[in-house]
Order: structure tokens, then C-alpha cells, then sequence
């Protein structure tokens, strides 16, 4: 049996996790123009941070339906909504890997400080 092939994260932190891609929604479309720099990034230095998500069913206001907040296509089937990583995400699956590091957040609040940090280190 050949091994799991994970896109696993240089930077861990405190809600780390590594899922299965199948079981991940994207909340957003891929962005082209950042696509291009990400998938350069990850090939050149590894993935540094993990994609922010949170399981469907802990999201205030939606009743588990991702419908209510995303215009996206979205997969019944999938447990975890993505709030933050979506190119990365993509890269994982346009490279055949199977899993992919997370910060699964515990709820709302959490999620947010969870983008807000990714995106202050991004910059």
C-alpha cells in the first residue's frame, strides 16, 4: 500500500490537524494571479503556514448549511469549510496530495483571529 502523500505545513500552532482534502469545501474561487505566486512559493520553500478551517456544524448562524454563506459549488459531503488557504488548497489538489495541514478552528472567533494572524504574517 503505497503512503498517504501530505502537504504538511513548516508552522504548526495550536489547533493543528491534518485532513483528508475530500473532506475540506473551499469558500472562495481560486484567485489566479496568486495561485501562480503560491504554487511557486511551495515549490521553491515547502508550505509554511496551514490552511484556517472549522467544521461546518460549530459555524454560528448557518444551521450546518454552507449554501446561506457561499456562492460556491458546495459538496455535501464535505466536514470543513476553509477560511483561509484556498490557493493552497488547490495546490494540493493539482499535485495529487491527499492531506493538507490545518488550523481547525473551534469556532467563529477563534476562525477569525486565526485569518486575521495568517494574513498580518502574510504581509
Amino acid at each position: 500500500m503505497a503512503d498517504t502523500v501530505i502537504l504538511e505545513s513548516k508552522n504548526k500552532g495550536q489547533y493543528y490537524q491534518v485532513l483528508d482534502l475530500k473532506d475540506l469545501q473551499p469558500m472562495a474561487p481560486l484567485e489566479t494571479n496568486t495561485y501562480w505566486n503560491v504554487w511557486k512559493s511551495i515549490n521553491k520553500d515547502g508550505m509554511i503556514n496551514p490552511i484556517v478551517v472549522q467544521d461546518i456544524k460549530t459555524i454560528s448562524g448557518i444551521d450546518g448549511d454552507l449554501k446561506k454563506i457561499s456562492a460556491m459549488k458546495i459538496d455535501e459531503k464535505c466536514k470543513y469549510a476553509i477560511w483561509g488557504g484556498n490557493n493552497r488548497y488547490h495546490f494540493a489538489i493539482d499535485n495529487n496530495y491527499e492531506k493538507i495541514s490545518c488550523l481547525v478552528a473551534p469556532n467563529d472567533q477563534i476562525r477569525s483571529q486565526l485569518v486575521d494572524d495568517l494574513f498580518m504574517e502574510m504581509k
